[in-house]
């Protein structure tokens, strides 16, 4: 058995950097104008019988392996996936295989859409049950930890001064 889940990326048409968690808070009447695209990130989840977390990016090479969930290592080229994991903790061991199709740091919210197949799917697989507006403000808090936000804050404010 399996869980799988995809979610398109976008193109940002207008309000750049306005879409990132916290900047959109101190710009009044700030809008962002997106499109989804054909262009997604699949993840896809298989229980072990042991405890054992195994993560793979089908796209990057880069793979991770640990025997608990409180092993898995933070700051690497997996934190998102690993963080995620940590967030929506399984109830077993899993294998965890990602897929972005859209370029790193091409722009197209690759991260943002890994962020939302790699939750849909644990929330799937866990059978927590939260609705898309939970996900999505989770997410947030996550990706922000991911990105070392309030540290880069000040570095994006500063393209505003």
């Amino acid at each position: 058995m399996f869980v799988e889940a995809i979610a398109s990326s976008r193109i940002d048409l207008a309000g750049g950097t306005l879409d990132i968690y916290p900047l959109y808070l101190f710009e009044n009447d700030g809008i962002t104008v997106n499109m989804g695209i054909d262009v997604s990130s699949r993840a896809r989840l298989t229980p072990r019988e042991d405890g054992r977390i195994t993560l793979r990016s089908v796209d990057t090479g880069a793979e991770q392996s640990a025997d608990n969930l409180d092993e898995l290592e933070l700051g690497g080229p997996l934190d998102l996936v690993a963080r995620l994991i940590r967030f929506y903790p399984p109830a077993t061991g899993l294998d965890v295989e990602t897929e972005n199709r859209a370029p790193k740091g091409s722009g197209l919210g690759a991260s943002s859409s890994l962020l939302i197949a790699l939750s849909v799917a644990l929330n799937e697989l866990n059978g927590t049950g939260l609705d898309g507006e939970t996900l999505i403000r989770y997410g947030a808090d996550v990706e922000a930890q991911n990105i070392r936000i309030p540290l880069q804050f000040n570095k994006i404010c500063a393209k505003f001064t």
